[in-house]
């Protein structure tokens, strides 16, 4: 009965609901209550979730049917020998990034709680995801819907405490756009829609998938950033650390961030440790060490300051390739080379494109189309122009 019960889509949600419900997620929602007029918040939500629920159960199925983890379905993708350098490299360095912001908000609550030293917190932190991560992603899922449930106490104390609080003077101009905040929710979920593949080479049916995508990720997700917007207009800042201050918690809220953190932290680094050891070549648990270490010295620098510039860097760079990969496994694309020319075009056009974007346009789905196109355009033609070859080798005497 245990058995089944370990096998079941909640059982497999749980790195889901730890992105979705980590208190990262609050931060996105006060990031984007920031950028624009408040009554266009909820919508800009609403429709960054739909298109990370569409991106995660589409890369997740191939996940399913492929049986394949993300560093081997990107080999074919972008080329045998330049996948190690180009894809491994660049989601070791993304997972390294989110693990140090996680590192950072989680350790700092862990030193108020504990009244450690901030660099031993960090490291104790740090430390404690490592060991859950030891034996394998599937002993530390159960960790990451603990996390989540702290997670959702934290909201509920905050909304309690947010409701005696009148509104702060509203200081902040909004800079952004409706779609600017599209792309940041985008951008959130964009390196676990990426990865989602890690997660479900081992469902058992594919339409697991998309329920899981749906109940596990993106009404999770919504819901909770939808909390932090309306918690940045009770307290006028997103900043976790300032926010629990102006919230008035006592010490005991820090240990619902310190294990809200703990899902997110989780699947970050186990991801982070698959990319290193695909990279450097290297046992697993080496490369977990290393991905702990790196994200440790991220903390320490204070790398949670910048998590709105890492995020509008995740929606140019990394979701183009998302819209590559699904081309290439539903166009069911066969050939492979050692250098996949049209996939590492395709994937840079749809870079640029969302880089060059008009502020008020979607940047992160402009790169996924603008890639996608352009890889069924190249390797239709690349196909075409195989097939002459073939045949006028066959019509030679």
């Amino acid at each position: 009965m245990l058995n089944a019960l370990m096998q079941t889509p909640w059982r497999q949600a749980g790195p889901w609901l730890g992105i979705a419900t980590a208190p990262a997620s609050l931060m996105l929602g006060g990031s984007v209550a920031q950028q624009m007029p408040f009554h266009w918040v909820p919508w800009a939500l609403v429709l960054g979730a739909g298109v990370v629920w569409m991106l995660s159960s589409l890369q997740g199925y191939i996940g399913v049917v492929q049986r394949r983890p993300l560093v081997e379905l990107a080999r074919p993708v972008l080329g045998s020998s330049i996948a190690r350098w180009s894809n491994s490299l660049l989601l070791a360095m993304l997972m390294i990034g989110w693990a140090g912001f996680g590192v950072g908000v989680a350790g700092r609550s862990l030193a108020q709680l504990t009244s450690l030293p901030e660099g031993i917190a960090l490291f104790a932190w740090s430390g404690a995801v490592t060991f859950g991560l030891w034996r394998g992603i599937h002993r530390g899922s159960l960790i990451a819907l603990l996390g989540s449930l702290a997670t959702l106490v934290l909201i509920g104390w905050g909304f309690v405490q947010a409701s005696s609080l009148s509104a702060p003077p509203s200081g902040v101009i909004p800079q952004g756009t409706f779609f600017g905040g599209v792309s940041l929710v985008v951008g959130y979920g964009a390196a676990f829609c990426l990865r989602c593949a890690d997660f479900t080479m081992t469902v058992s049916r594919p339409s697991h998938v998309r329920t899981v995508a749906l109940l596990g990720l993106s009404l999770p997700l919504l819901g909770v950033s939808l909390a932090g917007a309306w918690l940045y207009q009770a307290t006028g800042t997103w900043d976790l650390s300032v926010l629990l201050s102006r919230l008035g918690f006592p010490s005991m809220a820090h240990a619902f961030v310190v294990i809200g953190f703990l899902g997110a932290g989780l699947t970050n680094m186990h991801s982070g440790s698959l990319a290193l050891q695909d990279l450097l070549r290297c046992p697993r648990r080496l490369a977990l060490i290393l991905i702990a270490a790196s994200s440790v010295g991220l903390a320490w620098l204070g790398f949670e300051q910048a998590m709105v510039l890492w995020l509008k860097t995740l929606s140019v760079v990394v979701v183009p390739l998302i819209g590559v990969i699904l081309t290439h496994y539903g166009a069911h694309v066969q050939r492979e080379s050692t250098v996949n020319v049209a996939g590492l075009m395709a994937w840079g056009l749809g870079a640029a494109a969302g880089l060059l974007a008009p502020a008020d346009w979607p940047s992160a789905v402009v790169g996924i189309l603008v890639a996608a196109l352009t890889y069924l355009v190249l390797t239709k033609a690349r196909f075409k122009r195989f097939n002459r070859q073939e045949g006028a080798i066959s019509h030679e005497p």
